[in-house]
């Protein structure tokens, strides 16, 4: 059992009053308390889980990006390691959705996801859902090339799906774009930097044709296909 003790000696009148010394020893389960205390932390975990836990796609929410995405850069500043951020968008999703449904839309943004947790396996690899269809990759100690190969592992395993898409005009199955950037974090790599730099790479990507990957390049100030 769980238990609280409380020892409480007898007082100096008392003991001169009775002629000898008494002790009064107060042994009281508590095994009730402490298994109520647990469930309570252990609800209060799960609920500052769920805070940052995207329902639907069960990656991270936009809310567990932000924070890691700060973390990570604030770790790679101390240590001057890369850091390299994949932002990832469905080709076409509107038009998925429009076809065949909202329900096969959720159904392929849980499908995005399970290939993003497959590929994206090492103890550091953060992902998540960025907002709608887009999605993020946070790689610490990588650089681009390291980067770059898990982007173009993620769109092939995508491809390998084969989940239908109709309207996706030169492909018949779904498709992603990704952009790519990768760098030791300084004053002038903050997180924002990071970001609009990869995306500036993503949108790239959709407007070369899709289904491709663009790094950015800081020396070029441009997007590249990789």
């Amino acid at each position: 059992l769980r238990q609280s003790i409380h020892i409480v000696p007898m007082g100096p009148n008392d003991v001169a009053m009775a002629g000898q010394r008494y002790t009064l020893i107060q042994i009281a389960d508590v095994s009730p308390t402490v298994a109520r205390e647990r469930l309570l932390k252990a609800h209060a975990d799960r609920m500052s889980d769920l805070v940052h836990i995207d329902a639907l796609t069960g990656l991270g929410n936009r809310r567990f990006f932000d924070e890691s995405m700060a973390a990570e850069v604030r770790a790679a500043s101390r240590t001057g390691a890369y850091l390299g951020l994949v932002m990832l968008d469905i080709d076409r999703f509107k038009q998925f959705n429009d076809l065949y449904g909202h329900p096969a839309g959720d159904r392929c943004l849980q499908a995005v996801a399970d290939v993003l947790k497959a590929v994206c396996r090492r103890p550091r690899d953060l992902v998540a859902r960025y907002g709608g269809e887009e999605m993020a990759v946070i790689l610490p100690d990588t650089d681009s090339a390291g980067a770059i190969s898990i982007a173009k592992e993620i769109l092939q395993k995508l491809r390998d799906l084969g989940i239908a898409h109709a309207n996706n005009l030169d492909q018949s199955v779904v498709t992603a774009s990704a952009g790519v950037y990768a760098a030791r974090p300084t004053a002038d790599v903050s997180v924002t930097a990071l970001i609009q730099r990869a995306d500036v790479a993503l949108y790239a990507a959709k407007s070369d044709g899709r289904n491709r990957v663009f790094c950015f390049d800081t020396e070029r100030s441009a997007a590249v296909a990789v």
